[in-house]
């Protein structure tokens, strides 16, 4: 639990919660970082010292909870200072909502999508690619928040692949749609640089060309997809390209 001063900018009404006679009491503050986010307590022996563009000195805890698969915060008042003495005597009730306590469930699914977070950002930092582990676990368990399976296989080593098409929310129902959806799975600049960049610095600028001609069947990086780049990136970062390339002309 944390002591903090606040300063009151706004208070709601108070609102009565469930049949019991619990009362709750919403206030917007701003911390001593400036941030100014809402509070709340219930705890009617706080009420009076609640008001509009009033400092306080306040015991805060912070919980979050999970409804519908979006995390949310609570910053709950439970105790209130004034000239360092506690305006409220006595221990906090247990009035208000109790039963989203951080339960097992809830602390697991935080975590997952904390790592789901996480694998999203070394893909498009293109440090991992899509066909890595951590990459198919992420993708797999997006598509089944989704209710969506995953029947295209990745494509194998030393195999063309093939433009995927992306499976769109809303049908594209018009060439104009179709050739967006289209264009939205093109390399990306920074994806096009990476590359330069890698094959200058490995010495390997042929060897790429080459890799590209076989793999993919194209010449130009500016002709790639968004996921041939970020598996040839992951590749020549691994020290692919060269070995690649011989065994396919040795074949």
């Amino acid at each position: 639990m944390a002591k903090i001063k606040l300063a009151i900018t706004q208070v709601k009404e108070v609102q009565k919660i469930g049949d019991k006679g619990a009362e709750k009491l919403a206030f917007k503050a701003k911390n001593f970082e400036g941030k100014e986010l809402w509070y709340s307590t219930f705890r009617k022996s706080l009420f009076s010292a609640i008001k509009t563009n009033q400092e306080i000195e306040a015991d805060v805890t912070i919980e979050s909870k999970e409804v519908d698969g979006n995390i949310y915060t609570d910053r709950k008042v439970t105790q209130i200072y004034e000239g360092g003495e506690a305006v409220a005597k006595g221990q906090p009730s247990k009035q208000g909502f109790q039963g989203y306590r951080d339960s097992p469930e809830s602390r697991a699914s935080i975590e997952l999508q904390t790592a789901f977070k996480g694998v999203v950002e070394l893909m498009v930092a293109n440090i991992i690619t899509r066909d890595e582990p951590l990459g198919k676990v992420a993708i797999a368990w997006a598509l089944g928040k989704f209710g969506v399976k995953e029947t295209q296989p990745l494509p194998k080593e030393n195999k063309p692949i093939t433009t995927p098409v992306a499976p769109a929310l809303i049908p594209a129902e018009s060439p104009k749609e179709l050739e967006l959806a289209k264009e939205a799975e093109m390399i990306t600049e920074g994806q096009t640089q990476t590359i330069r960049d890698l094959a200058d610095k490995n010495n390997i600028k042929d060897e790429v060309r080459a890799f590209m001609k076989f793999r993919y069947h194209k010449a130009n990086t500016s002709l790639l997809t968004k996921a041939e780049a970020s598996e040839l990136i992951g590749l020549i970062v691994k020290g692919e390209i060269k070995r690649l390339t011989g065994e396919e002309k040795s074949n």
